[in-house]
């Protein structure tokens, strides 16, 4: 029957490949789900089969003539707060690329539909309800029995502000998640238009008048100050709830290696953030100033030379693989004592 309603033809299925037959790769699960705007179907993958061999990949399985002649060699050292650092090519004019992860969730689209909604929900009178909402994730029966009258209580305008308005967005921003990581992938194999001006569009220039400045979108210091412990926990959360993006870049450059549009290659990373770069010396030692804090800043005492922590260990990796692809062991700076 819903081969009648639906035309596959739109997702490049024909019926007879949906129908079983003992070797269907995808199967349709004769469900779908709407929101009013946007349907959802659902398809079942095959799993792969235990006999399937598959060949992992080494640095020891290339050799630098072929590197150099047939790819475009790219160490990635992922950050703790940003999804990448990756230096690119052998030569010494090696371009160093980075993506952060405001970065990845912005292009998702997230960052400015949570300020939307943060918007509505002060309008609405939505956010004190949100903010005052008991905890469901409790083992005492009364506290989840006034968890369950706080619901009830307030069920309606809940339903009510996330109905059929909502739909439209919801899709949208599925939308962005499944753009933002070929998008950010793009970046990584190809500089896209951040790290090549031939490709960026030319922009007219905005005319704005002496004395105007444009407001920050980020809620400034003194504004956080003046919030109470509730709603503070309320922006908390909303910032560290944006996790999954290096997963998620991971994830696709795997579905690019099955495609056969790259190669990925794990590498042992010791010893690579905390040796210089240039003269390999291991003795590292974190710049402290009144300015900043945090570690991503070094300082080699040896050859007096300031690393950013990520950008170090990106080079690290890739003189790492030049000496195996040369014939070479692994540098002894960076191989583990047995």
């Amino acid at each position: 029957m819903f081969h009648r309603v639906i035309d596959f033809k739109k997702l490049r299925l024909n019926m007879s490949d949906l129908t079983p037959n003992g070797n269907n790769k995808i199967l349709f699960g004769n469900m779908f789900k709407s929101d009013g705007f946007s349907v959802g179907l659902l398809f079942y993958r095959r799993k792969r089969k235990k006999n399937e061999s598959v060949v992992v990949l080494n640095l020891g399985d290339f050799i630098h003539e072929e590197v150099v002649a047939d790819y475009q060699p790219i160490s990635l050292d992922p950050e703790r707060k940003s999804l990448f650092t990756a230096v690119v090519c052998l030569e010494s004019t090696k371009q160093i690329r980075k993506s952060s992860t405001k970065e990845y969730y912005h292009l998702t689209g997230s960052t400015v539909y949570s300020k939307k909604l943060e918007s509505r929900k002060q309008r609405s009178g939505i956010l004190p309800i949100e903010t005052n909402m008991p905890t469901s994730k409790t083992a005492s029966p009364d506290s989840y029995h006034e968890h369950i009258s706080y619901m009830l209580t307030h069920l309606n305008k809940l339903l009510m502000f996330y109905g059929r308005d909502t739909a439209r967005c919801h899709f949208q921003l599925y939308q962005c998640r499944q753009r933002a990581p070929e998008m950010i992938v793009n970046m990584l194999t190809h500089g896209t238009a951040k790290y090549n001006k031939l490709k960026r569009k030319k922009k007219r220039k905005k005319n704005v008048k002496r004395g105007e400045k444009k407001k920050k979108s980020n809620m400034g210091e003194k504004e956080y100050a003046k919030l109470d412990k509730t709603a503070k926990k309320h922006v908390q959360a909303q910032k560290s709830s944006m996790r999954g993006g290096k997963q998620t870049v991971f994830d696709n450059e795997k579905t690019r290696e099955a495609a056969g549009e790259l190669i990925v290659l794990t590498i042992d990373e010791f010893k690579t953030s905390k040796t210089c770069s240039s003269c390999f010396d291991s003795n590292l030692g974190i710049v402290k100033t009144p300015y900043f804090k945090g570690n991503s800043v070094l300082a080699c005492p040896k050859c007096k030379k300031v690393w950013q922590r990520d950008v170090n260990a990106a080079i690290n990796m890739m003189t790492i693989s030049r000496a195996v692809w040369m014939g070479e062991e692994r540098p002894e700076v960076f191989t583990r004592s047995k």
